[in-house]
């Protein structure tokens, strides 16, 4: 398995690329890598961009990519489809996709300390993404209001 095979099987399995990185992994806040050192393929967390623990070392990309591929199908997957200031909208949005046979998870953070401290968030998980896109559009519109 290649790379690019690879990528375009996560992709096809609804895996969040946010939870990991192939390759150029610098920059990854916070997931799985897989990269190559010198002649062998790594598998490690990254966090705030610094490597950190290894899980697994390979001499082949094939291999690399396999246990690479298992890892990441086990994960769940959240993507954000929605962020709002108020409870009402996200709850309007958590009815829509819930309507259109979905499972969507809400919550709340904190956000700031000025007149609306707090924001709603809506995601949906793993393939559902493909269907969420259908139902709200391609270029899913993550809101403020």
């Amino acid at each position: 398995m290649t790379l690019d095979e690879l990528h375009q099987q996560l992709l096809a399995a609804g895996c969040n690329p946010n939870n990991y990185a192939i390759g150029n992994w610098e920059g990854m806040y916070d997931g799985i890598c897989l990269a190559q050192f010198n002649n062998e393929w790594h598998i490690f967390y990254a966090e705030r961009g610094q490597q950190q623990q290894i899980f697994s070392t390979f001499e082949s990309q094939d291999m690399a990519c396999q246990a690479f591929l298992h890892i990441i199908l086990n994960m769940e997957h959240r993507h954000l489809v929605g962020f709002f200031q108020t409870s009402d909208a996200a709850e309007a949005l958590c009815n829509l996709l819930t309507e259109a046979g979905l499972s969507p998870i809400q919550d709340m953070i904190p956000y700031s300390s000025g007149p609306s401290p707090v924001r709603y968030r809506v995601f949906v998980v793993g393939k559902e993404i493909f269907k969420a896109r259908e139902t709200l559009g391609e270029n899913i519109q993550v809101s403020t209001t």
